[in-house]
């Protein structure tokens, strides 16, 4: 049995994307699942220009809650939310990010 989770961001990126979530709910919801073994959890997040922002973050949250299944939808409607959207600047920036990530991750994922 497979539960999928949507979760853009961990604690108040997720409060603020997901408002009026609370991650800390969340994340006891979670909790609970994983503590069965014949659930696999799957993260699925919506990756906007705003959860990109953080989103290190969220996939380190995962591995360390031994999740490994995650998928991502590209969000592109509304436009103003679209990836693309994002300066030059912080691509660079969060490519650095997402590479030292990877570096460091040491296992599949």
């Amino acid at each position: 049995m497979q539960i999928k989770g949507s979760i853009d961001g961990i604690g108040l990126t997720n409060d603020y994307l997901r408002y009026p979530s609370q991650f800390s709910a969340i994340e006891l919801a979670v909790d609970n699942i994983l503590k069965y073994s014949e659930i696999e959890f799957c993260l699925t997040t919506a990756l906007s220009n705003l959860s990109l922002l953080h989103f290190d973050k969220l996939v380190l949250w995962g591995i360390n809650k031994g999740i490994r299944n995650h998928y991502i939808s590209i969000v592109d409607d509304p436009d103003e939310l679209a990836v693309h959207r994002l300066p030059v600047s912080i691509k660079k920036s969060l490519l650095n990010t997402f590479v030292n990530l990877k570096n460091t991750i040491d296992c599949q994922y």
